[in-house]
């Protein structure tokens, strides 16, 4: 099966034309638009507004289709920067001015933005940054601009450059700050994703390092450094390692005009330092230009630089020398060259093969990169992954399936096909790529609103032993010390849950499957002590150690994260294959979920609560009749939260527990095990409020806003046959219950 999503816009070729984002959303960037694709895979709700096709290739599945949600950002229509008026000098020309574009975008981290998920970052051929930002619908919902990042950048340099802090138009603070190229770090392991940092290139070889402001949601620069007296055209983060005294160290990337590569080491602590690494040039200057550069991280945790130019793939693994490959040409058509930019790489490190993909649609297979890199198979490499000519001819006939589909008609040896942009789905074998069929040779003008990409999803290769394969990959996620619990589940089980749609890929694994799940258990231990003395201290370092544990009791725990991965699988299995045993599971993990977190939320509460208002008491006082009353509860946490609730309460609360466990096959997520009366009266309806089940309780508390919304509309002298009167309300507020307990926490 292949699947196609029409694109209708141009793409140009380059590595940033298809990425993912850490919450499992595609980037498609075209010339005037950035679409935002989410598959479809572990998401249950708003399906049928999926859109997306397929081609069924005879002797192959039916049911490995692939359906988006889409949702896009559209070039700013608002004047842009005018650099002519900062600098005269024929340096500081900006030619992309007169047909503006954008030109790269880079995530950031997942949890940055006020909804919980990446910020977007976009850089235009008038050398303008734009913040973009996702709404609480981020499968379709429109992205809305945060902040323009170059004011911050010439801001910063203006005043660095006059000691009066009056702007400056010297030829060389503008080449400062024209950016021309962005790279978001991942998340410092020890600091969170708010110590993730934002690089930019300028043409002045400066870079400059941004972070996220926490209060205002903006970027602010934080540290500027001089590297080269080159362009900076290609920035790249190497993954974080700690470093002495819970610092996190990292290599930054820097590629030039002029063929060079330069180094910074960084170190957050949460203070950054940077200095240039001196000697160490895994690129040396030729005047040839780069055309890609990315980190990828080898067997054993070895990064290793990889560059490319004209004809040349470059691989630097740290301490070692670089090695140098010629590319070979794949004749797949008249205008193949190995000579073409490359519109993407991917590495496998469970086969240590990376993947470069020109944007002549060839492909080109490196063996062995982390020991011996070379473009020449063994016998027992082809068996895993064929090699570089069979995948290019691979790709090709795809695309001639697609063509034939689409058009009617095939493809001949004057058509070139021009890859934009390349990704894996999963590392199975699962390619995507953006193409579109061109004949170079014709010298035909084609308007831009005729230009139509199409976004193809398909195996490029089949797996031996699949069921064994994917078992170990299950393993492998589910593994307490391999957790990066920044990542949304359903995000890290992407891949694993478009297979298992498969049903005689299920059949292969589930048995293996069921047992790996009802090993997991949370941990109560992940729950740190909170003491009321650290969360009064009013010291810096204090302060932050505390936020650090409330950090993770609330959301984030390694077992408490496994247990999210589980439910994902178990729920998904149950949904998509109706098996009644992955049901019991789903449900059993999610009992165990929302207990915990119930847990760690008291630890939270109580630590604070000599800090907090009347107000805030009577919620911390429902957290603690919660934890109280959750279903297999231990004795030593329903007493911890007795004793928490007895410390609010202006009168002893009456609980009264269930004598009767709610059986796992029909467990209720929202109920509890037992009733607690808080004494607590509704405003509207002056009833008792008894907190039994959450889903009932959050469902009186609607009707009864609505109603008092009703009287006070009434008591106003409005009518009751005015539209849109009691429009305040929605179907979507009073569904109190997420499907991604993740998203709950979020």
């Amino acid at each position: 099966m292949i699947s196609t999503t029409v694109i209708p816009a141009e793409l140009s070729p380059s590595l940033d034309t298809v990425s993912w984002s850490e919450d499992g959303q595609l980037l498609v960037l075209a010339n005037n638009v950035v679409y935002i694709l989410t598959p479809e895979c572990g998401i249950f709700y708003d399906t049928e507004s999926a859109n997306g096709t397929s081609v069924k290739v005879e002797g192959e599945n039916s049911d490995l289709d692939l359906k988006w949600f889409r949702t896009m950002v559209c070039l700013e229509k608002a004047t842009p920067h005018l650099w002519g008026l900062d600098s005269e000098d024929v340096s500081t020309l900006v030619l992309g001015s007169l047909d503006n574009r954008f030109r790269s975008a880079c995530w950031s981290p997942t949890g940055l933005s006020s909804e919980g998920y990446c910020f977007l970052v976009t850089l235009q051929t008038n050398l303008d940054i734009i913040l973009w930002s996702a709404p609480k619908n981020h499968l379709r919902g429109a992205w809305e601009k945060i902040q323009d990042v170059t004011e911050v950048l010439k801001e910063h340099f203006r005043e660095s450059s006059s000691p009066s802090g009056e702007g400056s138009s010297n030829v060389g603070t503008t080449l400062g700050t024209q950016p021309q190229s962005i790279s978001w770090s991942k998340t410092p392991e020890t600091l969170g994703p708010r110590n993730s940092l934002l690089a930019v290139g300028t043409r002045g070889g400066k870079v400059a390092f941004l972070q996220l402001d926490e209060g205002a949601k903006q970027l602010r620069l934080i540290h500027s450094l001089h590297v080269t007296n080159e362009w900076v055209t290609h920035l790249d983060w190497a993954p974080w390692t700690l470093a002495a005294e819970g610092a996190n160290s990292s290599i930054l990337a820097c590629g030039t005009s002029d063929g060079s590569i330069h180094l910074v080491s960084l170190v957050v602590s949460p203070v950054v330092s940077a200095s240039v690494l001196p000697n160490v040039c895994p690129a040396k200057p030729d005047g040839s230009g780069l055309t890609g550069m990315k980190w990828v991280v080898g067997q054993l945790q070895k990064s290793v630089l990889v560059h490319t130019k004209p004809g040349i793939i470059g691989l630097w693994p740290q301490e070692l020398p670089l090695q140098v490959l010629r590319l070979q040409n794949q004749y797949t058509c008249a205008g193949s060259s190995a000579l073409s930019s490359p519109s993407g790489i991917h590495y496998f490190p469970e086969q240590d093969v990376l993947l470069l993909i020109l944007c002549d649609s060839s492909v080109h297979v490196v063996y062995q990169v982390s020991t011996a890199p070379t473009l020449t198979p063994s016998t027992d490499a082809t068996r895993v992954i064929p090699s570089s000519l069979v995948l290019s001819q691979k790709m090709r006939n795809i695309c001639d399936k697609v063509e034939r589909l689409e058009s009617g008609g095939n493809l001949d040896n004057s058509d070139l096909l021009v890859s934009s942009g390349f990704t894996v789905l999963d590392h199975f074998g699962f390619g995507l790529w953006a193409y579109e069929a061109r004949r170079p040779q014709d010298f035909e003008y084609r308007a831009q609103s005729k230009h139509r990409s199409c976004l193809i999803g398909a195996m490029l290769w089949e797996q031996e032993r699949y069921g064994d394969v994917l078992m170990e990959h299950f393993v492998s996620l589910l593994d307490t010390a391999k957790i990066d619990v920044w990542r949304p589940p359903v995000s890290v089980l992407r891949s694993a849950l478009f297979h298992l749609r498969r049903a005689e890929i299920f059949n292969l694994v589930k048995d293996r499957l069921l047992g790996l799940l009802a090993e997991i258990q949370i941990t109560t231990s992940d729950n740190l002590w909170l003491s009321p003395e650290l969360a009064a201290t009013e010291t810096s370092r204090d302060r932050g150690t505390f936020e650090a544990k409330f950090r993770k009791n609330l959301m984030f725990s390694p077992s408490r994260y496994r247990a999210m991965l589980g439910f994902n699988i178990a729920n998904a299995c149950g949904r998509y294959h109706q098996n009644s045993d992955f049901q019991t599971m789903a449900a059993r993990l999610m009992h165990e979920i929302i207990r915990d977190r119930c847990n760690g939320l008291l630890e939270c509460v109580t630590a604070v609560l000599p800090q907090l208002s009347d107000a805030d008491r009577d919620y911390a006082r429902i957290v603690a009749a919660q934890a109280a009353l959750q279903y297999g509860q231990t004795d030593l946490a329903r007493k911890r939260a007795l004793e928490t609730m007895s410390q609010i309460a202006t009168q002893p609360p009456q609980i009264v527990l269930r004598a009767d466990e709610v059986s796992e096959t029909n467990f209720a997520p929202t109920a509890l095990g037992g009733i607690a009366r808080l004494g607590e009266v509704c405003p509207a309806c002056q009833g008792d409020i008894v907190l039994d089940d959450v889903a009932v309780a959050v469902e009186i508390l609607t009707r009864a806003a609505l109603t008092s919304a009703m009287l006070d509309y009434v008591a106003a002298g409005g009518g009751f046959g005015d539209e849109n009167v009691f429009g305040v309300l929605s179907e979507s507020d009073a569904t109190p219950v997420a499907e991604d307990p993740y998203r709950a926490a979020k």
